[in-house]
């Protein structure tokens, strides 16, 4: 019985801290935002970079769920979605 009680409250931690990181994603405003979404939508499409030892993508984000959006990958895809749409308002086209 103490086995069991001991994998409930192991799940119920590991439930807690998963609605932790959910609620910081949740909450993250540049997470949130259109250029934010943009970075994460050309990462998923465009890096080819080996995820163990070669992005830092996954490691810049912290236990909590937190992104630092100040580290190497998440600032340089952010910067470009940034660019991406700074060109296409430039040229005529709106978000939506």
């Amino acid at each position: 019985m103490e086995n069991i009680d001991s994998k409930i409250a192991n799940l119920k931690k590991e439930i807690a801290d998963l609605e932790t990181r959910k609620k910081n994603l949740e909450t993250d405003p540049i997470t949130n935002s259109f250029s934010g979404k943009l970075a994460e939508y050309l990462h998923d499409k465009f890096c080819r970079t080996n995820h163990i030892d070669g992005c830092s993508w996954h490691y810049e984000i912290n236990h909590s769920g937190k992104i630092d959006w100040s580290c190497y990958a998440h600032g340089n895809y952010l910067t470009s979605a940034m660019e991406l749409i700074k060109f296409f308002k430039a040229n005529g086209y709106r978000e939506g």
